[in-house]
């Protein structure tokens, strides 16, 4: 009985073609599976933010010439930005805070007898922790949705008040750019008010109301 040779497998053009699959190993696919980093990058704080916080320190208030000069120094790097923001700072590095450390190297100028020192030292211990707090309430009865969006006082002022512990009730007039035209002082102590409403006028601002508005509000310190 003869036997049957099986035939010899030869290779097929398939086999022979180097294979072009994906590589398979754990590190390759990792690899190809790596996804790039964010190139996003966080911003900071937009100019306009920057200049709130500063108006908010300002408001604040501060006797220390040195922490003024700082605040100054900050109000002064927004200058550049030609918008809002710039004359904004502007105002705050080139006027307000000058005519703060006027008041300040004035009142250290002045010279105070020993008997009325002594005698004011205990009101003045009392006043120091809150001298520089005041809080401004707008009679919403009076306004059209007109708001009070700035009221800096000088130190001088805020300091003056708050020994006090004063309270008054102002009555403004407000032209359609926000700003203080003229006032009056419906009660409290007339001259310390008739300061406050020239202190309104220099640099108090409302939202703008349409052909002005004549606005309410209490100031209490």
């Amino acid at each position: 009985m003869k036997t049957l040779e099986q035939p010899s497998r030869q290779p097929t053009e398939e086999a022979r073609k180097p294979s072009t699959s994906q590589p398979s190993s754990e590190a390759e696919k990792a690899a190809n599976n790596k996804v790039a980093p964010s190139a996003a990058v966080k911003q900071g704080p937009s100019a306009s933010d920057q200049l709130q916080q500063l108006v908010n320190v300002y408001n604040a208030g501060t006797d220390d010439p040195a922490a003024l000069r700082k605040l100054q120094e900050q109000f002064r790097a927004l200058e550049k930005d030609r918008g809002t923001v710039g004359r904004q700072a502007r105002l705050y590095a080139e006027r307000r805070i000058p005519s703060d450390l006027k008041d300040l190297e004035s009142t250290a100028a002045t010279p105070v007898p020993q008997t009325a020192a002594r005698q004011s030292a205990a009101p003045a211990a009392a006043a120091s922790a809150q001298r520089f707090l005041w809080v401004v309430s707008v009679d919403s009865s009076s306004v059209n949705g007109v708001q009070l969006q700035e009221h800096p006082l000088p130190t001088a002022v805020v300091a003056q008040a708050a020994a006090r512990h004063s309270q008054f009730e102002l009555q403004l007039s407000v032209n359609s750019q926000g700003r203080v035209s003229g006032g009056r002082v419906l009660s409290g102590d007339s001259g310390l008010g008739r300061t406050l409403v020239n202190e309104a006028k220099k640099s108090w601002h409302f939202s703008s109301p349409q052909g002005g508005a004549s606005v309410k509000l209490s100031v209490q310190f």
